[in-house]
Protein backbone atom coordinates (compact mmCIF):
# COMPACT_ATOMS: atom_id res chain seq x y z
CA UNK A 1 0.00 0.00 0.00
CA UNK A 2 1.56 3.32 -0.57
CA UNK A 3 1.17 6.42 1.19
CA UNK A 4 0.81 9.82 0.61
CA UNK A 5 4.63 10.42 1.23
CA UNK A 6 6.00 8.62 -1.29
CA UNK A 7 4.95 10.61 -4.09
CA UNK A 8 6.78 14.04 -3.16
CA UNK A 9 9.55 11.31 -1.87
CA UNK A 10 10.38 10.20 -5.41
CA UNK A 11 9.98 13.72 -7.06
CA UNK A 12 12.58 14.92 -4.63
CA UNK A 13 14.60 11.94 -5.53
CA UNK A 14 14.18 12.59 -9.56
CA UNK A 15 14.71 16.35 -9.42
CA UNK A 16 17.95 15.51 -7.00
CA UNK A 17 18.90 13.08 -9.74
CA UNK A 18 18.55 15.83 -12.68
CA UNK A 19 20.76 18.68 -10.37
CA UNK A 20 23.51 16.11 -10.22
CA UNK A 21 22.99 15.10 -14.08
CA UNK A 22 22.89 18.57 -15.66
CA UNK A 23 25.98 19.84 -12.43
CA UNK A 24 28.72 16.88 -13.80
CA UNK A 25 27.57 17.19 -17.49
CA UNK A 26 27.72 21.26 -17.80
CA UNK A 27 30.87 22.20 -19.43
CA UNK A 28 30.42 26.17 -18.65
CA UNK A 29 32.18 29.04 -20.30
CA UNK A 30 35.54 27.81 -22.57
CA UNK A 31 38.47 29.05 -20.95
CA UNK A 32 39.83 32.09 -22.59
CA UNK A 33 44.05 32.22 -22.86
CA UNK A 34 45.36 35.35 -21.31
CA UNK A 35 46.62 37.57 -23.82
CA UNK A 36 50.18 37.64 -24.40
CA UNK A 37 52.37 40.70 -23.94
CA UNK A 38 52.53 41.56 -27.38
CA UNK A 39 48.76 41.56 -27.82
CA UNK A 40 48.56 43.94 -24.77
CA UNK A 41 50.88 46.27 -26.20
CA UNK A 42 48.83 46.29 -29.44
CA UNK A 43 45.58 47.06 -28.08
CA UNK A 44 47.60 49.67 -25.82
CA UNK A 45 48.64 51.44 -29.34
CA UNK A 46 45.67 50.96 -30.84
CA UNK A 47 43.85 52.61 -28.14
CA UNK A 48 46.20 55.91 -28.17
CA UNK A 49 46.56 55.71 -32.23
CA UNK A 50 49.91 55.86 -31.54
CA UNK A 51 51.96 55.91 -35.27
CA UNK A 52 54.36 53.33 -33.45
CA UNK A 53 51.66 50.69 -34.18
CA UNK A 54 52.28 50.40 -37.32
CA UNK A 55 56.45 48.97 -36.31
CA UNK A 56 54.43 46.65 -33.73
CA UNK A 57 52.04 44.99 -36.19
CA UNK A 58 55.27 44.83 -39.05
CA UNK A 59 57.31 42.67 -35.94
CA UNK A 60 54.66 40.52 -35.67
CA UNK A 61 53.96 39.97 -39.41
CA UNK A 62 55.38 36.69 -40.47
CA UNK A 63 55.79 35.56 -44.54
CA UNK A 64 54.23 31.80 -44.96
CA UNK A 65 55.75 30.40 -47.65
CA UNK A 66 53.78 28.84 -50.69
CA UNK A 67 52.92 25.70 -50.59
CA UNK A 68 50.60 23.30 -48.32
CA UNK A 69 50.47 24.37 -44.48
CA UNK A 70 48.99 22.47 -41.18
CA UNK A 71 46.50 24.67 -39.92
CA UNK A 72 44.86 24.28 -36.54
CA UNK A 73 46.51 22.66 -33.72
CA UNK A 74 45.93 19.60 -31.36
CA UNK A 75 47.26 20.84 -28.63
CA UNK A 76 45.95 24.09 -28.39
CA UNK A 77 41.95 25.57 -27.18
CA UNK A 78 39.25 23.93 -27.98
CA UNK A 79 38.72 26.57 -30.73
CA UNK A 80 42.17 25.73 -32.82
CA UNK A 81 42.08 22.31 -33.64
CA UNK A 82 42.20 19.54 -35.84
CA UNK A 83 45.31 20.15 -37.27
CA UNK A 84 45.02 19.58 -40.90
CA UNK A 85 46.77 19.66 -44.22
CA UNK A 86 45.49 22.42 -46.32
CA UNK A 87 46.68 23.95 -50.06
CA UNK A 88 45.55 27.40 -50.85
CA UNK A 89 42.66 27.57 -53.84
CA UNK A 90 45.41 29.08 -55.85
CA UNK A 91 47.56 26.10 -55.82
CA UNK A 92 45.24 23.89 -56.83
CA UNK A 93 45.48 22.34 -60.43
Amino acid sequence: MKTWKSKPLWTALALLFIFAVVLFTHEGQPKRALPDEQTQRIRRLAALDDPALAAVLDESMVLIPAGEFIRGSDSGNYNEGPATNRVPGCLRN
